[in-house]
């Protein structure tokens, strides 16, 4: 029997929502476990955490004979980690018009602001390939970055932005604290 088991946090009075020691559940969903990803889906999953049920919901008017797919990842990955991951978890190359588009449809989520001209985004030539080079965008602009590189600008990010999280919550810190030397063009 195919299914899915998910992870997310148990609750109890005895723990915060963000705290390290919360203990895990898992659920398994066996009808979940056939549904397909797309990383612009047509519905959305949300599970009931006093009851752990799973609902599936519409996102928008489903035709007749139209597959229901969700998101495996949020959509908040921006193509680079989320093609890997799902890669890497579900064993498939995402190909949707999203993961296709260096743009990601305009959200410019994986979009890296140019260290040359200061003016355009770099972005992958080709979003599809996992080692592809990262160009600007700019008129006459030869910036490039590696896959490689990359790589390492987004994980150190990342990193940077647990620590925010792991410092907030265990010293009790607002994120107020981080607002200075955040700008948002």
């Amino acid at each position: 029997m195919n299914a899915v088991a998910l992870n997310f946090p148990r609750t109890s009075s005895n723990f915060k929502l963000n705290d390290a020691n919360l203990p895990t559940g898992k659920g398994l969903y066996p009808i979940f476990a056939i549904m397909s990803h797309y990383c612009i889906c047509n519905a959305r999953y949300m599970i009931n955490p006093k009851s752990f049920e799973m609902f599936v919901r519409a996102r928008r008017p489903i035709r007749k004979g139209e597959e229901i797919s969700v998101q495996y990842l949020s959509a908040l990955y921006g193509n680079f980690k989320r093609r890997r991951k799902i890669r890497a978890d579900w064993h498939f190359d995402c190909l949707c018009k999203r993961c296709s588009d260096p743009t990601e449809c305009g959200s410019f989520i994986s979009a890296i602001k140019c260290f040359d001209c200061g003016r355009d985004r770099v972005l992958p030539s080709d979003p599809l390939d996992y080692d592809s080079q990262w160009r600007c965008g700019g008129a006459g602009c030869p910036f490039t970055l590696s896959a490689a590189v990359v790589e390492k600008m987004v994980d150190g990010i990342e990193e940077e932005l647990n620590e925010i999280v792991r410092e907030t919550s265990q010293k009790n810190v607002g994120y107020d604290k981080y607002e200075v030397g955040i700008k948002i063009n």
